[in-house]
């Protein structure tokens, strides 16, 4: 497990609530984000990064995400 200071670990799970609700409140592109599978991804590699310490891979993970969603946000209605 990998050991994160308190007040760093609230930070941390404050910005992991937030995110969840900005990917909630994006209902002119939910369907796009449940086919994509945003909320799945963007959970799974939060718990890895914090389960591992693994920055690296959550990185990677955020930017593919970021791309999809700006793909789905873009689309035409």
């Amino acid at each position: 497990m990998f050991y994160m200071r308190p007040e760093k670990a609230w930070d941390a799970q404050d910005a992991y609530m937030t995110s969840l609700q900005v990917l909630q409140d994006r209902i002119f592109i939910w369907d796009d984000m449940q086919k994509i599978k945003v909320y799945d991804r963007w959970t799974g590699a939060v718990k890895t990064m914090l389960e591992t310490g693994e920055y690296n891979d959550f990185e990677l993970t955020s930017e593919a995400l970021r791309k999809d969603i700006i793909r789905a946000a873009r689309r035409p209605l």
